[in-house]
């Protein structure tokens, strides 16, 4: 049985995984 705080976390590094995604994108858009 998963803990509330397991899933506090998991959506937390999600969220911080998507956020360094997109600023990656913004810092190196692509060249086409």
């Amino acid at each position: 049985m998963v803990s509330s705080v397991s899933l506090w976390l998991l959506g937390e590094r999600t969220k911080l995984g998507l956020y360094q995604f997109a600023s990656a994108l913004a810092s190196f858009p692509p060249s086409i």
